[in-house]
């Protein structure tokens, strides 16, 4: 029996150990948080270790002869799960290609060194230089910093001034494993800003999933508290932006398996990659897709991981809105009012905070749960947030 090591085991995380129980998988969870839900549908769990202690989850993975390793929809794992493979020649990222991939300030080196986009300032620093790297910055731009390391858009700021720089570098800093953070020039946007999953195989992305992701000003948050599908952008923009995903992924030594992506156009129209993900997408991502298109990223993510090739069937039909339960205001989120606000168009309510007072948002800890809903039209779509905005955010 094939037997798959699960780096983590939230809420978001579950649908593909739910997927590979269906399918007749062994399953083993792995964290340091008991509570995660996808410890009690796994065949067997481990709740004391970090994802991040690759000496720790080696020995697991030993222990259990795993067949593969998976990591769902954050990069802190990656990297172990890059380890893994490498060290007991497993299917899936080599440590090089993690590495490129997850570490923003070695992506940013990558895309500049192999011509793959276009230059823009960007430099790291740790807490010893911030005062060198803030001197060094000319604040006629605007700014983003961000710890080179970490998920969520926690620790991801927008600076305009080198008081705001100096105020928020430490905070960034905080949020990062290795103690870097990088600051980068902030680019203006035309339109939404871009996110989804594809699959990718064989040199080529054989399917992709674009969708649109929602923000507040920068002064509220950078994180999207919510993603829609499909995406608001031409089909010619698209195309292009996929093509230049493609080029990055072929020269990252990527090989197989699920990617996730944020991106926008900017205002010569031309496409800016902001991350790649080597893994499936946070914020319920694969769950919008599959209720969009029928494309099961989470399975594909499975199967990927043990080198299984897998044919992709699209199914493209309604409008699917994946949205982040948070408040902005001081009320309390009532839950009966939102579920009578979605009224019909709910498909899933995932609830995984339990104090039921989420904290101001500002990055993807700060939610309560998450809503899965369908609508027939976008203009649907921001009527209800509309309506969420008036009697539950604010």
């Amino acid at each position: 029996m094939k037997k798959i090591l699960f780096l983590g085991a939230a809420k978001f995380q579950c649908p593909g150990i739910i997927y590979a129980n269906k399918v007749g998988y062994d399953t083993v969870t792995l964290d340091n948080i008991p509570e995660n839900p996808g410890h009690k549908i796994s065949t067997r769990s481990y709740t004391d270790i970090s994802t991040t202690d690759k000496p720790k989850v080696l020995q697991v993975a030993k222990k259990e002869s795993i067949s593969a390793v998976v990591s769902f929809g954050s990069d802190v794992a990656v990297g172990t799960q890059s380890y893994l493979c490498e060290k007991l020649t497993l299917s899936g990222l080599s440590e090089k290609t993690a590495n490129i991939l997850t570490n923003k300030k070695t992506f940013r080196e990558f895309l500049e060194n192999n011509n793959l986009q276009r230059k823009i300032i960007h430099k790291s620093f740790n807490e010893s230089s911030i005062d060198k790297v803030r001197s060094s910055l000319n604040f006629d731009k605007e700014y983003i910093i961000k710890p080179v390391d970490s998920s969520g858009s926690k620790g991801v700021y927008h600076v305009s001034s080198a008081a705001e720089f100096i105020k928020l570098a430490e905070k960034t800093l905080s949020f990062s494993m290795s103690g870097e953070a990088i600051v980068e020039e902030f680019i203006q946007k035309n339109g939404n800003q871009i996110c989804g999953d594809g699959y990718f195989v064989d040199g080529k992305i054989v399917y992709i999933c674009f969708g649109d992701g929602l923000f507040y000003s920068a002064d509220i948050s950078l994180a999207p508290y919510a993603e829609v599908f499909p995406s608001s952008h031409s089909h010619k923009d698209l195309m292009l932006l996929r093509e230049k995903l493609e080029r990055i992924l072929v020269k990252s030594g990527f090989e197989i398996g699920v990617f996730n992506f944020d991106a926008i156009f900017d205002l010569k129209g031309d496409p800016f990659i902001i991350e790649v993900g080597p893994r499936p997408g946070g914020n319920f991502i694969p769950v919008a897709i599959k209720h969009h298109s029928g494309v099961d990223m989470s399975m594909l993510a499975v199967e990927s991981a043990l080198g299984n090739k897998v044919e992709v069937e699209e199914n493209t039909n309604d409008v699917i809105l994946s949205y982040m339960i948070h408040r902005l205001g001081n009320k309390s989120v009532d839950l009966e009012k939102i579920k009578r606000i979605c009224g019909d168009n709910l498909l899933e309510i995932n609830i995984y905070n339990n104090n039921n007072e989420p904290t101001r948002f500002g990055n993807a800890r700060d939610v309560l749960g998450n809503l899965i809903l369908k609508f027939e039209t976008r203009r649907a779509v921001d009527d209800f947030i509309r309506k969420m905005n008036k009697e539950v955010v604010l």
